[in-house]
């Protein structure tokens, strides 16, 4: 099954929004446990932020039917 999440992107000083984005990715592989991630969309809100937009794929849980 495929969610999609939303989350903010701040840039520091000595962070590219490449390793910002890495890191993100990073954290939902960690925080939902899947490693299908897809970064859907990057959109601008200011000249340091952006929000992105994340699709997860879950895996089936044995036995489930396919739709």
């Amino acid at each position: 099954m495929i969610k999609q999440y939303f989350a903010e992107v701040v840039l520091d000083e000595s962070a590219t929004l490449s390793d910002s984005l890495n890191s993100l990715v990073d954290r939902a592989e960690n925080e939902f446990g899947t490693s299908y991630i897809e970064i859907a969309a990057i959109v601008p809100t200011k000249p340091d932020r952006f929000t992105v937009i994340l699709n997860l794929d879950f895996n089936r849980k044995q036995g489930e039917d396919k739709a």
